[in-house]
């Protein structure tokens, strides 16, 4: 659905959230893979970070 607004511009309705199912997978063999998250209160503010490092076989190295 398209809504036309004052200054003659066109914008796109925001419908339901679309689910998209992800899976994690491990790195070829003899490579690591290396994951990381991290989160702020604001900025400047509080932050924090979490890394995981995988093996090919899916195993948590650090």
């Amino acid at each position: 659905m398209l809504k036309k607004t004052s200054a003659s511009r066109t914008q796109k309705c925001i419908g339901l959230p679309k689910v998209i199912s992800i899976k994690w997978q491990p790195p070829e063999q003899g490579w690591f893979k290396l994951n990381t998250d991290g989160s702020s209160r604001s900025n400047p503010g509080l932050a924090g970070v979490g890394v995981v490092v995988h093996n090919s076989d899916g195993l948590w190295i650090v």
